[in-house]
């Protein structure tokens, strides 16, 4: 069984395998569509509630503000 816990950050200069560097990559990709999913999510529940809001305060008071 291999070490448990790798240090990524070194002084020595070194070149990743084509696999390492499309991983990567990928993992790049995938942090960046989470954090742009987040980002829609949060608007969208911004959204959501402020429209929910209006539609409380038509039914309660017969317009929308």
């Amino acid at each position: 069984m291999g070490p448990k816990n790798q240090n990524l950050s070194t002084s020595e200069q070194r070149i990743f395998s084509e696999d390492e560097s499309e991983f990567i990559s990928g993992l790049a990709d995938v942090g960046g569509i989470a954090i742009e999913n987040a980002r829609m999510y949060h608007h969208l529940k911004a959204d959501h509630d402020r429209l929910i809001t209006e539609v409380h305060q038509w039914f309660e008071f017969g317009a929308v503000q």
